[in-house]
C-alpha cells in the first residue's frame, strides 16, 4: 500500500483493567497496583513526516578502527539515519556514541542499529530518548566527535 497516501482519522477507545506487578506467577497473580477499569477515548490522526536536516558527508574517529565516513546523515526530531563503508565485514560498531546537542546544552542520547545494505556499505538508524523539534537541535555527537547542525 502507498505509505504517503493520506488515511482517514481513527477514532480509539483504550480500555485497561486491573494492573498488577507480576513475581513469576501466573497471570492475573500478583502485587495490585492500581484497580481498574479504566477508558480512554482518543483520536488518531496521521501528522506529516518529521522535517529533517541533511549534514554533508563526514569521517569520524570510530572504535578500535580508522575513522568512518557517514553518508546520506539526516537529523530529525525523532531520531537520524545514515550510511557508512565497512569493506572488511567486521560487524564490531564502529559508531560507539550517537547523541543529539540542543541549543539549551542538553544531550539526548539515542537508541539505534545498523544492518548491512550491501557492497561493503551499512545503514544505521537511531531513535532519540526524547523526540524534540529539530529548530533546537545545534550539533550531532558522534564518537564524541561535534557536528554543528546548520541550516541554510
Amino acid at each position: 500500500h502507498d505509505r504517503s497516501a493520506p488515511r482517514e482519522a481513527l477514532d480509539v477507545e483504550l480500555r485497561l483493567g486491573t494492573l498488577r506487578r507480576l513475581e513469576g506467577g501466573e497471570a492475573g497473580q500478583g502485587t495490585m497496583l492500581a484497580a481498574g477499569p479504566w477508558s480512554f477515548d482518543f483520536r488518531l490522526e496521521q501528522g506529516d513526516e518529521p522535517r529533517a536536516v541533511r549534514l554533508p558527508d563526514t569521517e569520524v574517529p570510530a572504535r578500535d578502527a580508522p575513522a568512518v565516513t557517514l553518508t546520506n546523515l539526516e537529523v530529525s526530531g525523532v531520531g537520524c539515519r545514515f550510511r557508512w563503508y565497512n569493506p572488511d565485514g567486521d560487524v564490531t560498531p564502529k559508531i560507539h556514541s550517537l547523541a543529539l546537542v540542543l541549543e539549551d546544552g542538553s544531550v539526548n542520547v539515542s537508541l539505534g542499529s545498523a544492518s548491512a545494505v550491501g557492497g561493503g556499505y551499512w545503514e544505521s538508524k537511531c531513535l532519540w530518548a526524547i523526540p524534540v523539534e529539530i529548530d533546537e537541535a545545534v550539533a550531532l555527537l558522534v564518537n564524541e566527535e561535534l557536528l554543528p547542525i546548520e541550516r541554510g
